[in-house]
């Protein structure tokens, strides 16, 4: 009797869990897709590790990780001479290998949204929209006019690997995104917590 008790969980336990695939399934979509969006905290360049624009060494650790216990650095080298120009590029850490995206959002004067994403996973660069990207040397970069940028979007992997919407970085109250132009802003995902 204990057997087919136990059998009989373990089957109800199965059909649970094919259930919430099928679910999930529904909501996740093909590599290259926009994340899924999902209530995420806002950041400010102060939640960052902080590295120095020279020797690229943290020269100030954030005093706590970032909500999902992750840690992104940031090196900003102003170094544009246009100074309605900002350039993203983005990268992993070595320990970091599950799928990661950026997305710099941009509202151009006609009020169209474009979203420029870079993603990277198990060491490779996915670039789903070529628009804007310069792939030459090192990591891709996004190249867009800072007066046109409304947010930054910072997205991982989650649960049966959905792409999930973590972090934006974007004004509030007490932090502004504050003027971008003329840099070169350089994230790196340094560590990363899975679940």
């Amino acid at each position: 009797m204990k057997t087919f008790t136990a059998m009989r969980s373990a089957a109800r336990l199965a059909l649970a869990t094919l259930g919430l695939v099928a679910t999930l399934a529904l909501t996740a979509g093909p590599a290259g897709a926009e994340p899924v969006a999902t209530s995420h905290p806002t950041v400010c360049w102060t939640d960052f590790d902080q590295a120095d624009p020279g020797s690229g060494r943290v020269r100030f650790r954030a005093p706590r990780p970032l909500p999902d216990n992750d840690r992104i650095t940031v090196k900003r080298n102003y170094n544009i001479s246009d100074r309605d120009v900002v350039v993203f590029t983005f990268d992993t850490g070595l320990a970091v290998d599950w799928w990661k995206g950026l997305t710099v959002e941009t509202i151009d004067r006609g009020g169209r949204l474009t979203a420029h994403r870079i993603e990277r996973e198990n060491g490779q660069f996915v670039v789903p929209d070529l628009r804007g990207l310069a792939t030459t040397a090192g990591p891709p970069s996004i190249a867009v006019r800072a007066s046109e940028v409304s947010r930054v979007v910072f997205s991982k992997a989650k649960f049966l690997g959905i792409h999930t919407e973590m972090y934006e970085l974007a004004s509030k109250s007490g932090c502004s995104l504050g003027p971008l132009g003329g840099q070169t802003i350089a994230f790196t995902w340094t560590v990363d917590e899975l679940y």
